[in-house]
């Protein structure tokens, strides 16, 4: 998809293209495409760097994170083990928005109606204090660094 967008959008017309390479003709599929969050990796010999680049309300905001690689000889960054750290921040942030948008709810009294059940949020709580508990661990086992900062969660 990156090489068809030739580092424009990736919109619908694009999601077409790929789709078709794949699945030869298009008549029976519908494609469907909402994206919020888009992360590039990039591995060094330093260094594991991700952009994330995140799209929310209107709003466009980005920031990179890196997990350098010990200066001793040994072992290095587990490449895999970086992108399930990045997935990590990804969904917590995810769920932080989520949360947000209920405690609003809560603020100006529109949570009755809605389809949104106390058991999910409770479960997007505990699954946040999960995903928090995995990005710390990572982040203390790692030297890592946040460019321009790290994300506020909270």
């Amino acid at each position: 998809m990156e090489r068809m967008a030739m580092g424009g959008e990736i919109n619908e017309d694009v999601i077409r293209a790929v789709c078709t390479n794949f699945h030869g003709s298009m008549e029976d599929i519908v494609v469907h495409h909402d994206s919020q969050t888009a992360v590039v990796f990039s591995p060094f010999k330093e260094y594991h760097r991700a952009a994330i680049l995140e799209r929310r309300s209107g709003k466009t905001g980005s920031f990179a994170v890196s997990a350098f690689h010990p200066p001793k000889p040994g072992k290095p960054v587990r490449y895999s083990g970086f992108i399930n750290f990045c997935a990590d921040i990804v969904e917590a942030l995810t769920l932080k928005v989520f949360l947000e948008r209920i405690r609003v709810m809560v603020e100006e009294n529109k949570v009755y109606g809605s389809a949104i059940t106390p058991a999910q949020v409770a479960g997007a709580m505990g699954r946040k204090r999960d995903l928090m508990q995995f990005v710390q661990s990572y982040e203390r086992a790692n030297r890592i660094s946040y460019r321009p900062d790290r994300p506020e969660f909270f």
